[in-house]
């Protein structure tokens, strides 16, 4: 395995094409829109926390229900900017500011991209991103959906409601092509849920 992962770090850093190979795979599903509940999150979480075979499906799928919330997504879109904003330095061999190599990494989307899912891993709890090169020889970087994957023992599963799966820390790309952020736990969205649950119950009752 050692010398798989060293030969495949040896192709990435000559590479000048790469098509995705786990990101297509995922099967993309149109998800109902139904009434959220305290329930809901009771059932979530105990499908994510499952001693035989974890699963985060319900609870991903109920975190993109709740940061459609608008101030929920507003202070979220607000910490992020304060993080991307911040001053930081690339420094070359000699020790010294490469300002060129600043402004040519600021000005890739593959950055911003990549900067985007390592934030979202605090919220979400993890991001798995898998690096490409285009036909155009650009990098890309595609969060594979997180409803299919399950960091707690590392598998992807190509289809979120089926049995089928790949243990992704065990393939070559793995920490080369395929990265990996995990918060460790459920992620911040999580002591969310029920304050955004609560506050809809609120205003429909209010409505009504």
């Amino acid at each position: 395995m050692a010398k798989e992962r060293k030969k495949t770090v040896k192709q990435a850093q000559s590479a000048k094409k790469r098509e995705a190979v786990y990101f297509p795979q995922t099967t993309r599903k149109s998800i109902s829109v139904t009434r959220s509940d305290i329930a809901t999150w009771n059932a979530a979480i105990k499908q994510a926390g499952g001693a035989q075979e974890p699963k985060r499906t319900k609870l991903m799928r109920l975190y993109d229900s709740i940061v459609l919330d608008s101030l929920l997504s507003s202070q979220i879109a607000g910490r992020k900017l304060q993080t991307v904003s911040a001053a930081f330095k690339l420094m070359n061999e000699a020790g010294k500011p490469d300002e060129e190599a600043m402004l040519r990494l600021a000005s890739m989307q593959c950055y911003a991209d990549l900067v985007n899912c390592i934030l979202d891993a605090e919220y979400y709890g993890c991001s798995l991103v898998e690096l490409c090169i285009n036909r155009e020889g650009n990098p890309e970087a595609k969060l594979i959906q997180r409803e299919n994957v399950v960091p707690d023992n590392g598998r992807f599963y190509p289809d979120a409601d089926g049995s089928k799966f790949i243990e992704y820390r065990t393939m070559r790309e793995y920490g080369v092509w395929l990265l990996e952020f995990n918060s460790g736990n459920f992620g911040i969205l999580n002591k969310a849920v029920q304050h955004v649950l609560m506050k809809r119950f609120a205003q429909k009752k209010k409505a009504a």
